[in-house]
């Protein structure tokens, strides 16, 4: 069994006194061996560790002796723009508190306010919130990749079904350029005769609010020619069952049409 990673803070504090404090207030009513804690009296000795050590979070006073203020809280951010930062500060200024959580911190303390486990739980959560921005910033990059290198067709719609975006090989498939595409629903690319069965169907999908309709259609190119396309359009809810947007994936199976045809 692995040994439980020990979080590493940098506390960027001018007064010993209080540093001392925030140390053992961290400490105490836990593992002593959970955390590990770097002080830095001043903003540059605090850049100069940032820069030759990981920490998982920073514990930043704003006033120091060469700086002071939101300036503080944008220069180790640019340092480090990865690492969160839980501001710990003597100023109990509610607009403060906004404007640095505006400008980048994941949390503000005022000192004399909480104890021990409100400071750990502040590390705890700018920890986790970090993480998670970081893996759904990493699930957005994964999805751009697909969506853009996919051989599919796909067509991300609002949830009237018309095209918000369009990826290059559905865009490729009928000829057109992708932005020309968008605020047009599916079915205005079909041949006349079945842009009424795709509008029922999908009238019937966004009615339901969820599962999806698979059907095979003719679709028009841009230059006039038919291609025949397989589309599976999907509906896809928020957490209170109300719409957010269609998603079709259309694959181009006019070869095996025609094949199909020739052999009938």
């Amino acid at each position: 069994m692995s040994e439980p990673e020990q979080t590493r803070v940098l506390l960027v504090e001018d007064s010993p006194g209080d540093a001392r404090l925030v140390e053992i207030m961290i400490s105490e009513g836990g593992d002593p061996e959970a955390y590990r804690i770097d002080h830095a009296e001043d903003l540059a000795h605090g850049l100069a560790r940032l820069a030759k050590a990981e920490y998982h979070v920073v514990l930043l006073d704003l006033s120091l002796p060469d700086s002071h203020g939101l300036e503080t809280v944008e220069t180790v951010l640019d340092a480090a723009p990865t690492v969160p930062i839980v501001v710990l500060t003597g100023n109990a200024d509610d607009a403060l508190a906004l404007s640095a959580v505006q400008r980048g911190a994941q949390d503000y303390l005022v000192k004399g306010e909480g104890d021990g486990r409100a400071i750990r739980r502040a590390i705890s959560y700018a920890i986790e919130r970090v993480r998670a921005e970081e893996a759904l910033r990493n699930s957005e990059t994964r999805f751009r990749a697909l969506f853009q290198e996919a051989a599919l067709g796909i067509m991300l719609g609002d949830p009237d079904g018309r095209a918000v975006q369009v990826n290059p090989a559905l865009a490729d498939m009928l000829g057109y350029q992708p932005e020309v595409m968008q605020g047009r629903t599916i079915a205005e690319f079909a041949h006349p005769d079945e842009r009424e069965r795709i509008s029922e169907r999908l009238d019937a999908l966004r009615a339901r609010g969820e599962g999806s309709e698979q059907l095979d259609a003719r679709l028009v190119r841009r230059d006039g020619a038919l291609a025949w396309g397989r589309m599976s359009v999907s509906a896809v809810e928020d957490s209170h069952g109300q719409p957010l947007f269609l998603i079709a994936l259309v694959e181009d199976v006019t070869e095996r049409r025609e094949m199909e045809d020739r052999l009938r």
